[in-house]
């Protein structure tokens, strides 16, 4: 055997390879498609994406093999990586590099080989995809072709993912950066403004007053500026808060046609209050919103308008629209508008306003001034709270900038916070982001059905390991956790983010358990290892919300408060005969789930499709007594199939999960046909509704 030489730019290369930072990474089915395909079209039996570090090549991507790693003394690809063409050995035990090569005298007996290298846009290869057989081969041109043209798009995700990854860094740089200069500029600023107003609370002459107050008001338009920035650089991050508290939308309108009486003083037009509430009943016009956010969206729209009206009327107004789903009936959309009979906008002009530093054109911002940001944070700024904004427009006759948000009137006694309850109702939790753990596409279909009628933002990882490195690497508001999972099941996986040396962002993020065990000591074990509460599935719309005002409106990291199981759930027996005699299908699951007919048509649809695979996967493990795999994958069955109404199909994976945890391997025949049986049931009665 014959160990390949190091390139002559080994320590560059080396360098250029970890600059990627793709080793020991997770498996990635962008990657995995392309070795996939380059098994397909070179009809070999193994592929890999093979990366060579100083003391051994990795396995970023395979197919056919289980290692995921192997020296690099002995690697071919170590070879590979001396030239710039495909490296090409058509028969193994005719070289005398590789004849002795403990990966053709032993597993995996390597008798071809053929690798193109992965060549970077600097000129250093990071590694191979290879292409490997038991047997002679030689490949075709079209073959080698093709295994080019994989290879050069394997550099090229590489690629992507690294300028992904330096833009994020960037932007994340960018942020921090305009979060701390905005900081220190906003402190003497506040001073300004602070001493500006006490010296015209002393006795000033005429002219010395217009002085202060001109320094009052360009101090004031310099802070408004310096607040967008810092609103910028929260939106960016995701640190944005919505604050959900009592307020008094009257005294709201009345401090901002008083902050801007002196500005629309000074041009000669008239500011004009339509306030259009008083037949809703709110006691003494008392809502529940975010009244800062508010106050922010009028003021930035009212100085727009001032600023581009030279005479006439600019008028701020509100009116309500109840709202049909209100259940009772103070729940509203609020139409807020700010019209001027200014200069108007062209159609044209009005496609750039809500972009950020956007403005109609220069001309407009040399002749008015203006950084662009005010309308796009106010734009957010709405779509956060879940409203809309828009604007009617007609160039030479003025503009009407609107915008709706939902609100709550209050009846009862103000209090400081919204009550649980109000909170479920009025709550859309559209500033907020979940992070869905589950390995079940079934169940990850139904949590987004739901958590985006909730309005909620939703990401998904397929098991604890994934959700570990989502969550050191952002923000999330929420975590709903399966407990069965593989490479890390939930437990494993919160006590790893509860756990102070385990670097995620936030290790006190409520943590919520998504499981089919209804038994109380499943519900102990969740919350023993660390999770703050549990879901009981088949998942229910108002189970989930509850949890969600539970944890997130109260903006605090609360004391456990198991969530109280659906009254009609019942508990399985253990007995395969017992199993049996469950029903079909249970409608009430179903309309439990309170999904669009769109989401229940893709649910059952994936569902028919995994569900034979899944029992095929049962089958083999029972022969081969692999129970882990037998558990695992009948915990799936079951949660998917009760989530979806079938209760038998449930009942019966539940049965063969439960004697798998126990280490029994039962009968593989009668219990497979029964699965087989149970799921064709199953979709003839389902088959009729979807």
């Amino acid at each position: 055997m014959i160990s390949a030489s190091l390139p002559k730019t080994e320590e560059e290369r080396l360098k250029e390879l970890y600059s990627y930072d793709i080793l020991d990474t997770e498996d990635e089915k962008e990657f995995d498609d392309l070795t996939q395909l380059a098994s397909d079209i070179c009809g070999t039996p193994i592929a890999l994406i093979s990366l060579i570090d100083p003391d051994r090549q990795w396995f970023k991507s395979k197919v056919g093999i289980d290692a995921v790693e192997t020296s690099r003394d002995i690697a071919f690809c170590a070879h590979a990586i001396l030239q710039e063409d495909i490296f090409e050995v058509e028969d193994t035990l005719d070289d005398s590099r590789f004849s002795d090569n403990p990966l053709v005298t032993d597993g995996p007996k390597i008798r071809s080989y053929a690798g193109t290298p992965l060549i970077t846009p600097n000129g250093y290869a990071l590694g191979t995809l290879c292409t490997i057989s038991d047997k002679p081969k030689k490949l075709s041109s079209q073959q080698r072709r093709a295994l080019e043209v994989l290879g050069n798009e394997v550099v090229s995700r590489l690629e992507l993912k690294k300028k992904i990854k330096e833009l994020k860094k960037a932007s994340d740089f960018k942020s921090m950066f305009l979060s701390n200069v905005s900081h220190e500029i906003r402190t003497p600023m506040n001073g300004v403004i602070g001493l500006t107003d006490l010296l015209l609370d002393s006795q000033l002459n005429f002219e010395q007053k217009n002085y202060a107050t001109s320094i009052k008001r360009s101090g004031e338009s310099l802070l408004r500026i310096i607040n967008d920035v810092l609103d910028l650089s929260k939106i960016e991050s995701g640190k944005l808060e919505i604050e959900c508290i009592e307020f008094n939308l009257k005294e709201v309108f009345d401090d901002v046609m008083n902050c801007f009486n002196h500005l629309a003083d000074d041009k000669k037009i008239i500011l004009h209050c339509d306030f259009q509430l008083a037949d809703i009943n709110a006691r003494d016009s008392l809502f529940i919103g975010d009244p800062y956010r508010l106050r922010q969206i009028l003021n930035n729209l009212i100085s727009n308008a001032i600023k581009f009206t030279s005479k006439g009327t600019v008028t701020l107004s509100a009116k309500a629209i109840p709202l049909n789903s209100a259940t009772d009936g103070n729940d509203f959309d609020i139409r807020f508008s700010v019209k001027d009979s200014g200069i108007g906008l062209a159609e044209e002009q009005r496609k750039y306003l809500f972009t950020r530093f956007g403005q109609a054109e220069i001309s407009t911002s040399r002749k008015y001034g203006g950084t662009g940001l005010g309308l796009s944070i106010s734009k957010e700024l709405v779509e956060i709270m879940g409203g809309e904004i828009g604007l009617e427009s007609e160039e030479g006759k003025g503009s009407e900038f609107w915008f709706t948000l939902k609100l709550r009137k209050v009846i009862d006694k103000p209090k400081a916070i919204m009550k649980e309850q109000e909170v479920k109702e009025y709550n859309t939790y559209s500033h907020i982001t979940v992070l869905v753990v589950d390995d079940n596409r079934v169940n990850q279909i139904v949590a987004k059905g739901m958590l985006e009628k909730l309005k909620a933002r939703v990401e998904f990882a397929d098991n604890g390991a994934i959700a570990l490195g989502m969550l050191r690497d952002r923000e999330y508001d929420l975590v709903l956790m399966d407990c069965i999972m593989p490479v890390m099941d939930g437990f494993d996986a919160v006590r790893n983010i509860r756990n102070t040396e385990t670097i995620v962002r936030n290790s006190k993020i409520p943590v919520i358990a998504m499981t089919a065990n209804q038994q109380q000591e499943d519900k102990d074990q969740c919350l023993a290892a660390g999770m703050d509460d549990y879901l009981l599935k088949p998942l229910e719309l108002e189970q989930l919300s509850s949890v969600l005002s539970r944890y997130l409106s109260a903006g605090m990291h609360q004391e456990s408060l198991p969530a109280s199981p659906p009254e009609d759930v019942k508990a399985y027996a253990d007995e395969l005969s017992h199993a049996l005699t469950k029903d079909v299908y249970d409608r009430n699951a179903i309309k439990a789930l309170k999904l669009e007919q769109q989401y229940l048509t893709n649910v059952f649809n994936v569902f028919w499709e995994t569900a034979p695979r899944e029992i095929s996967a049962i089958e083999y493990g029972l022969k081969e007594q692999d129970l882990d795999r037998v558990r695992i994958t009948a915990h799936a069955i079951k949660g998917s199939a009760l989530m979806l109404g079938g209760a038998r199909l449930s009942a019966v994976a539940e049965y063969i999960e439960n004697n798998a945890r126990e280490g029994i391997c039962v009968p593989i025949g009668p219990v497979v046909d029964q699965l087989n049986h149970c799921l064709s049931e199953f979709k003839k009665a389902a088959a009729g509704e979807f």
